[in-house]
């Protein structure tokens, strides 16, 4: 059943991948088809805390499990994380470096990850997706010294902290002469944070045997399943068109379907080709903006092609969709077998290697439910 859980999370990573992809190829053609770009346009911004939702319920999950047996997984979970997202992060600003696309100061912030503090100021978000990336790193810098604490109640504690310090920073920020530039205020770590907590506590929620013997005998209920696909489709729609439901509610809701065999989502959702997407989201996020930034030739296209203004919609799917998707998702291939899959087998050969020499560190056990 785990397996199935992660593949499904999987699959939610990939969807969450493509929904910021076609995102941002309306964006660069300012589409205006009202009803796919109500749909893409949400999914734009929902696909970022879909992706921070799923961050926390596995990084509890793989951290859980490894502390089982490893002699210093903090130490472990900080090389995996580097290896994981810097060697492909460096290489993209390096491509984009030499090609001219910023200056040395630029590219020095943003490879050492201090460009998250300084971001307002203009140019020091050349690939516009790593303001989420540097959020990501933030949640990565402090989850192993607050793992110890993580049982469900201070979880839920936790989750408490992050909503109170995200109404005092939307609240307080821009009066305490915080800089807005570049949506400073607007993509920090205070704005997105509970969202990491939402997926470690449902993490914990369906990893606790009572939770889930009780979930299986309601998902026998076929009501019930067909209530949850229902009222989470409805509020994915209802949201996407505006109305005022937090997105927090809808995340966890589809989280929720994907993760119960049962439900009309997961079936949906749960397939081969979304989760191959899924485990290279990765690079299909942050490499999508600079394909695009690289599409003059499709650009060409476009301005000479007799297309009629009053269907830009037709520009972003005969043109933008395919030609940016396609690149995008080749190379994200390439990279993962070329450059990803290595760089993680160099990692867990350092770790291997530092484990033989290491004493076991004192850790408590797996985090109770």
């Amino acid at each position: 059943m785990a397996s199935k859980r992660i593949e499904g999370i999987d699959a939610v990573r990939g969807l969450a991948a493509l929904y910021v992809m076609l995102f941002h190829c309306f964006d660069s053609v300012h589409a205006h088809f009202t009803l796919a770009r109500a749909l893409i346009g949400i999914g734009g911004g929902w696909g970022v805390e879909l992706f921070f939702c799923a961050s926390g319920f596995l990084i509890l999950g793989s951290y859980s499990r490894r502390a089982a047996h490893e002699a210093s997984p903090k130490r472990n979970f900080y090389i995996r994380r580097f290896f994981r997202i810097v060697p492909l992060w460096w290489a993209i600003l390096l491509v984009q470096f030499f090609g001219g696309f910023f200056s040395h100061q630029v590219l020095l912030a943003n490879m050492f990850f201090y460009f998250g503090f300084i971001f307002y100021k203009p140019g020091y978000l050349p690939i516009i997706p790593s303001w989420s990336l540097f959020i990501e790193e933030v949640f990565y810098a402090i989850f192993p010294h607050i793992y110890r604490f993580l049982n469900r109640l201070n979880a839920l504690r936790l989750l408490f902290l992050t909503y109170l310090i995200s109404a005092l920073w939307k609240q307080f920020a821009m009066p305490a002469g915080v800089p807005t530039a570049n949506g400073f205020i607007e993509r920090s770590a205070p704005f997105y944070f509970q969202f990491f907590f939402l997926g470690i506590i449902l993490y914990q929620t369906f990893c606790d045997p009572q939770v889930w013997g009780r979930v299986n005998r309601l998902a026998g209920d076929g009501r019930w399943i067909t209530w949850l696909d229902a009222v989470t489709g409805a509020l994915f729609v209802a949201t996407a068109f505006g109305a005022p439901i937090p997105h927090e509610v809808t995340v966890v809701l589809v989280l929720t379907a994907v993760l119960l065999p049962q439900t009309l989502i997961h079936r949906a959702l749960n397939r081969r080709w979304l989760r191959w997407v899924g485990v290279r989201c990765y690079c299909i996020y942050i490499l999508h903006v600079v394909v695009l930034m690289r599409a003059t030739l499709v650009d060409y296209l476009i301005l000479h092609w007799h297309l009629t203004s009053s269907w830009p919609e037709v520009k972003t799917l005969l043109v933008y969709v395919p030609v940016i998707g396609g690149t995008t998702i080749a190379i994200a291939a390439f990279s993962f077998i070329f450059l990803e899959k290595p760089f993680l087998r160099l990692g867990n050969q350092l770790i291997e290697r530092l484990e033989a020499k290491t004493e076991p560190e004192p850790r408590p056990a797996a985090v109770p439910s």
